[in-house]
Formats: structure tokens, sequence, C-alpha cells
């Protein structure tokens, strides 16, 4: 996303059986403006679908993923909520909409 249009961005994809749903978040400063952070999200995630991956970018991606999940097994205090796959379950309440914005 273009830099200065969102405090701060998040997203994730619903762990289902078959592919399903990908939530993106973005948080935006009361002074920004909602419609250009969602503008901005929606273009950058409609250009993936066209996009090309460098074998770096990929390794790079897989690296990070991979990270994230060596220190969730190794976090004592996340084992209560840690899936037997050694993923963690996101909770709190879930929006259907795709792509939301909120202001912080």
């Amino acid at each position: 996303m273009e830099t200065k249009l969102a405090a701060d961005i998040n997203g994730f994809p619903f762990q289902l059986k078959e592919p399903g749903m990908l939530m993106l978040f973005s948080t935006v400063r009361m002074e920004q403006s909602l419609d250009s952070a969602r503008w901005a999200m929606e273009k950058s995630l409609d250009a993936t679908r066209t996009a090309t991956f460098t074998d770096e970018e990929v390794n790079r991606a897989k690296a990070s993923m991979l990270k994230d999940i060596e220190i969730e097994l190794n976090n004592s205090s996340a084992s209560a909520t840690t899936s037997p796959s050694g993923l963690r379950w996101a909770t709190g309440a879930c929006s259907s909409s795709i792509a939301t914005a909120s202001r912080r």
C-alpha cells in the first residue's frame, strides 16, 4: 500500500479445508481519508492477481512465515491457544467485508 495512507495494515487468510477468504485491515488516523486507504488497499490486492513473484520474494516470504511459526511454538503463553498443527487461531469479531478500515 502507498506510504502514509494508513497507520497500520494487517491481514490473514482463514485456515479452512477448502480455499476461503482473506481478511485485510487498515488502521487510519482521524485526519486521514478512509476512502483513500480503502482504494489503495483494494488496488494493491487487485495487482496481485497478475503479479509475478521472484524466487527471492517467495523464499523470503516462506522464511518469514517459518520464523513466525517457530516463535509461536516457543511462546509458552500461547500454548493454550495453539492448534495441534502449531498455528494459532485468531480470536475476536470478524467482518464479512473483504476490506475494512477503522480509525485510530
